[in-house]
């Protein structure tokens, strides 16, 4: 279920000097220190000299001189950390969200001297995120790696922005891995999925094996601007979590799974191309065939129902039976020497459960008897 993460609100076209809402804040926070340049002050709540319990889930507040008696004010924040200490427990619930938002316009009222009910707030960026337990990071891997590749090759998203691949090295393992993705769907609209748990728990090194049971969390983070485009509005008290969820599963759904569909006919058919260029089929070419090849080939499931299709026909069914053993054997073993670490078994179920537990994208993937490959 999709919850609130990390927001900034902001109030435009503010009648008080800038000057003397500094001192508000400063005296209403018993702050000492901020940062000022080009007529922009941003204040932290959390640095180490400031640091207040009881405002832990504010990060700044900034202050910006629009012209003469006139400015702006941004609040950032944390939704989950009003309730709790980490970000770990989404805000997924309307009230939970009306809470904090009275908290923060209470916060207004105080340093703008302006009643609450005359308070417009807007989102200049939202973000809006999902959480799901998975017991080792690495078998998730293949799934990201596919839906990096499918957002970068579809019509619809690729050439739209920034995109990255995070990864790093695990000295316990010898080997790469990959801690998650950013791709920018548009301009103001960026899907990011990375290791929670990594990123949340500074003293861990996933060189630990605690570490494998971990957090995967996806996070899509949207412009003021887009946020009207999506839900037609981005005031804060307008916005009900009901109906943006809904408008931000409706933006993606069929767009994201089009693009995963398509890629993954796309290395079906790469895969069947290579396979036909084969001179002969042996078990020593086939081991060799999946070697080379294991970057097409998302899990043993997908290359078995290619194998049905390919040498059907061609061996006896005791053979197609071997074969399948020897491909599924090659893959597993592989996985020991794969850098960057990945699984080559029960991706695509991984997938379904990644596309409907991270971003509440319905996808079910089926094979027939023939060997076809059915996305729905």
């Amino acid at each position: 279920m999709l919850g609130l993460d990390k927001a900034i609100v902001n109030i435009k076209n503010l009648k008080i000097d800038a000057d003397q809402l500094k001192t508000n804040i400063l005296k209403k926070f018993e702050l000492a220190d901020d940062i000022h340049s080009n007529n922009v002050d941003r204040i932290y709540l959390n640095s180490k000299k400031n640091k207040n319990p009881k405002y832990s889930y504010i990060n700044y507040i900034e202050i910006k001189k629009v012209r003469y008696e006139f400015c702006s004010l941004s609040i950032e924040f944390n939704y989950p950390r009003f309730f709790k200490k980490t970000n770990f427990e989404l805000v997924t619930t309307q009230l939970e969200k009306e809470r904090v938002d009275f908290a923060i316009k209470l916060i207004l009222y105080e340093v703008l001297g302006i009643e609450i009910n005359k308070l417009s707030c807007s989102y200049s960026s939202l973000e809006i995120a999902e959480q799901m337990k998975i017991t080792k990071f690495s078998d998730y891997n293949n799934i990201m790696w596919l839906v990096y590749r499918a957002l970068s090759n579809s019509e619809v998203f690729k050439n739209k922005g920034n995109k990255c691949i995070y990864g790093d090295y695990s000295t316990f393992l010898k080997k790469f891995y990959v801690t998650g993705f950013s791709f920018s769907l548009e301009q103001g609209l960026v899907l990011k999925v990375y290791n929670k748990t990594l990123e949340n728990n500074k003293k861990a090194n996933w060189d630990d094996e605690k570490v494998y049971s971990t957090e995967l969390k996806s996070e899509i983070t949207t412009t003021e601007q887009n946020l009207k485009l999506i839900a037609k509005t981005a005031n804060m008290d307008s916005l009900s979590l009901p109906h943006l969820k809904k408008s931000v599963k409706d933006k993606l759904e069929k767009t994201i799974k089009e693009a995963i569909k398509t890629q993954i006919l796309s290395d079906r058919d790469e895969i069947i191309k290579r396979l036909k260029s084969l001179e002969r089929i042996t078990p020593t070419t086939l081991q060799l065939f999946v070697v080379e090849n294991n970057e097409w080939i998302i899990d043993y499931d997908f290359f078995n129902q290619i194998l049905t299709k390919e040498i059907d026909g061609l061996k006896s069914k005791r053979s197609l039976k071997d074969y399948k053993k020897i491909a599924k054997d090659t893959l597993i073993r592989i996985e020991k020497s794969n850098s960057p670490v990945r699984s080559n078994t029960k991706n695509l179920k991984r997938l379904e459960m990644f596309l409907k537990n991270l971003l509440g994208i319905t996808i079910e993937i089926k094979f027939t008897e023939d060997g076809e490959i059915q996305i729905f």
